[in-house]
């Protein structure tokens, strides 16, 4: 089962943002994103700044990123599988909030970082969580991943017959 992890940090200055982005890049076996071109780390970070620019939340002091981790106990998914969940589990705020993840291998449990700008690029609304959104954040994650190894499994049975 997936462990969803809330990072409580306020990433309220812009180098903390810019660190953030480098440490999940940087220790990324591969990467995804929402609303952003994968270029290279300073192009990343700027795409996230244009945004908050646009709409006039670019100042620090802000929270300026959404930081969670989302780990599996399952060492046998590959990083391609991984992406797989990556993609589906990001677009949860995907639609309306840049998100940059990366796929990290480099601990005991396979996890995905996940980077989101907390700007809505259609509006400039903020992204503003609680307690509840967090309980359906894991619940939508806890689907992806019932329903990707129900799908699984499927194909393993077929091959099998």
């Amino acid at each position: 089962m997936a462990v969803v992890k809330m990072i409580n940090e306020g990433y309220h200055q812009k180098s903390d943002f810019i660190n953030l982005i480098y440490y999940v890049c940087r220790k990324a076996e591969d990467m995804g994103g929402y609303g952003i071109t994968l270029t290279d780390i300073p192009e990343i970070c700027l795409q996230f700044e244009y945004v908050k620019a646009f709409w006039g939340k670019a100042e620090e002091g802000r929270r300026q990123a959404r930081h969670f981790i989302v780990s599996f106990s399952n060492k046998e998914l590959c990083t391609q599988e991984l992406m797989t969940l990556g993609w589906q589990i990001a677009a949860y705020y995907g639609y309306e909030y840049q998100v940059l993840w990366g796929v990290h291998t480099n601990s005991a449990n396979l996890h995905i970082h996940f980077v989101v700008n907390t700007v809505n690029y259609r509006n400039g609304k903020m992204l503003s969580e609680g307690h509840e959104d967090l309980k359906q954040l894991k619940l939508f994650v806890a689907n992806i991943e019932n329903s990707f190894f129900r799908g699984k499994r499927k194909i393993i049975s077929d091959m099998i017959r």
